[in-house]
């Protein structure tokens, strides 16, 4: 089913035209003159995209000869290759070395089948490099400051004429050679059942690996490979265990590739080591995104169940598929697949970033400049939140990367498209997070707001759902006594100004868990604090006994303190807290901002999630 899926879409993105050839990325261009002679290393300008707020910088694509499995160690790739391979002395790998033997042996066999000038050219230029590696020497210097990456590719243009790879006569060669290694491959194999496109055909012994999928090896994966006796039955063996054709083996692998490589329809968490990659039968124009929504589709999203999109209702709606998977060494290992339909998934993910609204408590996501983008100024309610960002609101930063937990965005995932509850799992992480790090910042407070109405609606328990803002409606005894925590820590702050260590910071473990225990010596030492600051600031003073008697007495009288509170009363409470702390901090002048402003904290080292980078360290 998935690859006869894949297949359907590498034929309708025009992935098979020509199956000689696959992209790659080179970063590296030698130019040479007619003669072969050296002239400049050039490094072409490549693909610029966005992540988060940085933008990067990608290498150059091109189309190059397509080698398949090369794990033998000697197979080169015609007139494009690693640096290693390409010129001797800049890898000491003893097959990069054997390596570079056969690839200068494949370039003249190219100039001898085509009479090509170029490709004499680069032939003249390996062998005088070979012969004597000093004629080299500016071209050592202009790689040493370029400093390349392992694995880096590197390919070659005559000047005046373009890249050698693109000649006419250099690719029809490319293509008779590639049809002759596929009919010797085939040559004597039984022809067997495809199990993609159910044709009778020889199966392809071993697959293209797959490059950017984490966890697995730099070098790629395999999504069907079998290479010990006890994977085999039958007489079976390598992939022939799983058999596909040739044809369906080139489109399913294109096919996935091209998905994990694009940002519209991949989503990639190297900290949890899991890639998502999804497509629909049709194209799909307006298709969400949850790595990096747009705030603007992600309004338009949530308000197309109340707008007349002037179109009648499909009998047969566009299908939607979506496939998660992990690298472990050499193979990629399906965690899990979801097939439905786009309104379906497009109903769900409004849903979604619905129950993600939160206020904001600070601006968020700024720029280089401390610029705020619009809709992401303090006191604004905010839904886009990428998924990245919420399964690093879990976790806690490393030197490389986010420790999160295993599961967090696989069952994000799966929440977002099918609208599914989320487990008390993703509410005890939040919680959890919040107490160790003394940090609620505006990403936690949506996902415990999340994780609350899910759970509630799971239950079918009606009118308990938790607001974007401040509710001086809830009558729960956690949200009440998280929104009491912010006011006496607004509190001190008025009466004492900054301290070393505040109410919050001692205190919001035990008052978030045991309130019972807490809060009696907590409203003690608010009559000291009072009285301190009613002596200078008498106004600010009075302000805040109303908002204690509000908190105390309405909706209904709060007669005592739990002596335990639950798992998702923990995450009412973290709700009263923030709301209560936003609340105060979008006040006016004339509503008692101007009697002192509790700042906002200081990040922690996690907070970093707030913006929308993605830490690139582990690709």
């Amino acid at each position: 089913m998935i690859i006869t899926r894949l297949r359907e879409h590498a034929e309708r993105e025009g992935l098979l035209a020509d199956v000689a050839f696959e992209e790659r990325k080179v970063r590296f261009v030698i130019e040479i003159d007619p003669t072969g002679k050296y002239l400049a290393l050039r490094e072409p300008p490549g693909r610029t995209v966005t992540k988060g707020k940085k933008e990067v910088t990608e290498p150059f694509e091109m189309l190059v000869p397509k080698m398949g499995n090369r794990n033998d160690g000697k197979t080169p790739c015609l007139l494009a290759d690693t640096i290693g391979r390409v010129l001797v002395g800049h890898d000491e790998k003893d097959a990069d070395r054997h390596t570079h033997a056969n690839f200068v042996a494949w370039v003249g066999e190219a100039a001898d089948a085509t009479d090509d000038p170029a490709c004499r050219a680069v032939l003249a230029f390996l062998e005088t490099a070979d012969a004597d590696p000093e004629s080299l020497a500016s071209l050592d210097a202009a790689l040493a400051e370029a400093k390349p990456k392992p694995g880096d590719w590197i390919t070659f243009q005559v000047a005046g004429e373009g890249l050698v790879l693109r000649r006419e006569a250099i690719k029809d060669h490319w293509r008779a050679r590639f049809e002759e290694r596929r009919a010797a491959k085939a040559q004597g194999k039984e022809p067997i059942t495809c199990l993609a496109c159910g044709c009778q055909a020889p199966a392809v012994d071993s697959h293209d690996k797959l490059r950017r999928v984490p966890g697995g090896n730099p070098s790629g994966v395999s999504l069907i490979s079998a290479d010990k006796t006890a994977f085999g039955s039958y007489g079976l063996k390598k992939s022939q265990t799983s058999p596909v054709c040739e044809t369906c083996e080139a489109a399913y692998t294109r096919a996935l590739q091209h998905l994990l490589d694009s940002d519209r329809t991949s989503y990639h968490d190297w900290d949890a080591q899991v890639a998502f990659v999804y497509w629909t039968r049709e194209p799909e124009g307006d298709l969400f995104s949850l790595s990096a929504p747009d705030p603007q589709q992600v309004g338009r999203l949530i308000k197309s169940p109340y707008t007349p999109s002037g179109r009648e209702a499909v009998s047969d709606p566009n299908e939607f598929y979506a496939l998660s998977l992990s690298g472990v060494g050499g193979r990629a290992m399906i965690r899990d697949w979801i097939e439905t339909t786009v309104p379906v998934v497009q109903a769900n993910v409004a849903q979604w970033f619905v129950d993600l609204g939160i206020v904001l408590d600070r601006g968020i996501n700024k720029d280089d400049k401390g610029n705020v983008p619009e809709g992401c100024e303090a006191g604004q309610i905010h839904h886009a939140w990428p998924l990245q960002t919420l399964v690093r609101a879990l976790g806690y930063k490393q030197s490389q990367g986010f420790e999160v937990p295993t599961s967090a965005s696989s069952e994000l995932f799966q929440a977002a498209i099918l609208g599914a509850p989320l487990s008390p799992r993703i509410l005890d992480a939040a919680t959890r997070r919040i107490r160790a790090d003394g940090s609620l910042h505006p990403a936690r407070a949506a996902l415990v707001k999340l994780t609350l109405n899910r759970l509630g609606r799971q239950r079918h328990e009606g009118g308990s759902e938790m607001h974007e803002t401040l509710d001086e409606s809830q009558a729960n005894a956690g949200y009440r006594c998280g929104r009491l925590l912010a006011v006496l820590s607004r509190l001190q702050y008025l009466a004492l100004g900054r301290t070393n260590a505040t109410i919050v910071d001692r205190y919001y473990g035990a008052a978030s868990t045991t309130p019972g225990a807490v809060f009696g010596r907590l409203l003690h030492l608010a009559q000291a604090h009072l009285a301190k600051l009613g002596a200078t600031k008498p106004g600010a003073a009075t302000n805040i006994r109303k908002d204690i008697e509000e908190i105390t007495t309405r909706p209904s009288p709060l007669t005592e303190f739990p002596r335990q509170l639950t798992l998702e009363d923990q995450g009412r409470f973290a709700l009263g807290f923030y709301h209560q702390q936003a609340d105060y901090r979008s006040r006016s002048a004339d509503e008692g901002g101007s009697e002192g402003e509790e700042p906002v904290p200081v990040p922690a080292a996690d907070d970093g999630q707030l913006a929308l980078d993605i830490d690139e360290a582990n690709e």
